[in-house]
């Protein structure tokens, strides 16, 4: 089964609070960006060697274009933390400060919205019924504008590649171009159009993650857990959906599962960073957040 891997922000999140944790000083920073640095130059010497005994032993096309591109993939990392290194040494203590003060958060426990969600896995006419329900909430919920333009790209999409698939596409592509309500309304409809796709049904509980509806994406995301099991794009976004709603013992016991699946998985690694950061477990949130830089870096990371 493919399900697309829909990338849910980590932080956008609704209620949150503050951490009593403190943050870690522009040495200490500096100081971990080397430490990272040096264990992917290691890595990268490691990966040159078996390159070399590759090419010496004459092994598939495949095996080899693979060890290339993650050498390259890790030397541009590497380049990219040093460079945003040096530009460190001209920022003030107090902006690192602050900086870590704004990132060191997780949210509330929200009992009202964990307590609204259904005693059991939705059934296949449940799930329909459940998101016919949600769908005529977002109806209400969106301006009439945004309503109007969505119903136009739905009409003018079915009717020109009559395809559901056209219909996903779509809202993936206003959701990217910033334009959530309209996402948010296609990808229900598509959802409500073709109910057994799993695809549909994964991005519309990402989107509504991604305004704050966890509770209503949890439904959703536990029915695609019990038809697909141990599938690390729904597993994550179940956890991110439960840390979304506060349950961060929950959350990570779902994060932890997909990084016993994929280990260096980009978004499930953020979020348990984030999550030991809380606790005070400052190793443990280094080491989850060296996994994340591994599959994906950012400057924000």
């Amino acid at each position: 089964m493919r399900i697309i891997i829909f990338l849910l922000s980590a932080f956008l999140i609704a209620q949150p609070v503050l951490c009593q944790v403190k943050p870690p000083t522009k040495t200490e920073i500096q100081a971990q960006m080397l430490e990272a640095v040096n264990a992917f130059n290691i890595q990268i010497a490691g990966l040159e060697k078996q390159l070399v005994e590759a090419r010496k032993n004459k092994e598939d096309a495949e095996t080899i274009k693979g060890l290339e591109e993650e050498i390259a993939m890790l030397k541009k990392q590497v380049a990219m933390m040093g460079g945003l290194n040096k530009k460190f040494s001209g920022v003030s203590e107090k902006i690192f400060q602050q900086a870590g003060e704004a990132v060191a958060i997780v949210p509330r426990k929200d009992s009202i919205r964990i307590n609204s969600l259904p005693n059991k896995i939705l059934s296949d006419s449940g799930l329909y019924s459940f998101i016919k329900k949600i769908h005529i909430d977002v109806e209400k919920l969106i301006p009439p504008v945004e309503r109007t333009e969505a119903i136009k790209i739905y009409t003018e999409t079915k009717a020109q590649y009559k395809s559901v698939v056209e219909i996903n596409n779509a809202a993936t592509g206003c959701w990217i171009y910033g334009h959530w309500e309209k996402a948010l309304w296609l990808a229900g409809r598509a959802c409500l159009d073709s109910i057994a796709d799993p695809d549909n049904l994964n991005n519309y509980a990402s989107f509504l993650t991604m305004i704050g509806g966890e509770h209503a994406a949890l439904p959703i995301l536990q029915y695609l857990n019990k038809k697909y099991p141990k599938n690390s794009t729904v597993l994550n976004n179940i956890g991110q959906a439960w840390f979304g709603l506060g349950d961060i013992q929950v959350a990570k016991k779902f994060l932890d599962s997909v990084t016993m699946l994929f280990p260096d998985h980009s978004l499930a690694n953020l979020t348990l960073s984030a999550i030991y950061r809380s606790q005070a477990d400052s190793v443990n949130a280094v080491a989850a957040l060296r996994r994340s830089l591994r599959s994906s870096f950012t400057i924000e990371k």
